[in-house]
């Protein structure tokens, strides 16, 4: 009797504690994807980037690492009035901030934006319920998917 109860106490506590491991991924579809200008400007480095940039060359994008290239215009007369911002020469850009707990992706909020407009086009959300952690290869899997999903 005391074996089952033990036995059962311990199956009970295992399901209360993978109950609560479920990843949960939100995805915001709010533009477009020119499927004539799949050009991408990524971070050269950061969780998930390795499988994000394989899957995006796998699927046709050209992918080019940011920089911090600057782009100054302006008039010099009485005052100068210098306007100043990042230049890109690719139609999208991705950025990508995470969450990380012992190197597990414990969290995620990742967008593309078109660089022309500075419209954004996707906007995906990762929260995760302790225990679980976001595989790259699945957010990597995911991004295509909604890239492909909004491509005109």
């Amino acid at each position: 009797m005391t074996k089952q109860i033990i036995k059962l106490a311990i199956v009970g506590l295992l399901a209360i504690g993978f109950s609560g491991c479920a990843t949960e991924y939100k995805t915001l579809k709010v533009g477009t994807i020119n499927s004539s200008k799949k050009t991408i400007t990524l971070p050269s480095l950061g969780n998930a980037m390795f499988d994000i940039k394989s899957v995006l060359i796998q699927n046709g994008w050209k992918i080019k690492v940011g920089n911090a290239e600057l782009e100054e215009t302006g008039i010099n007369n009485k005052r100068v009035n210098v306007n100043t911002k990042v230049k890109f020469d690719t139609e999208y850009r991705l950025n990508m901030t995470t969450t990380t707990r012992r190197s597990e992706i414990r969290g995620f909020n990742l967008t593309v934006v078109n660089n022309k407009t500075n419209e954004e086009v996707i906007n995906m959300l990762g929260k995760v319920n302790h225990p679980a952690e976001y595989q790259a290869e699945d957010i990597a899997k995911r991004l295509i998917k909604a890239l492909n999903e909004v491509e005109k």
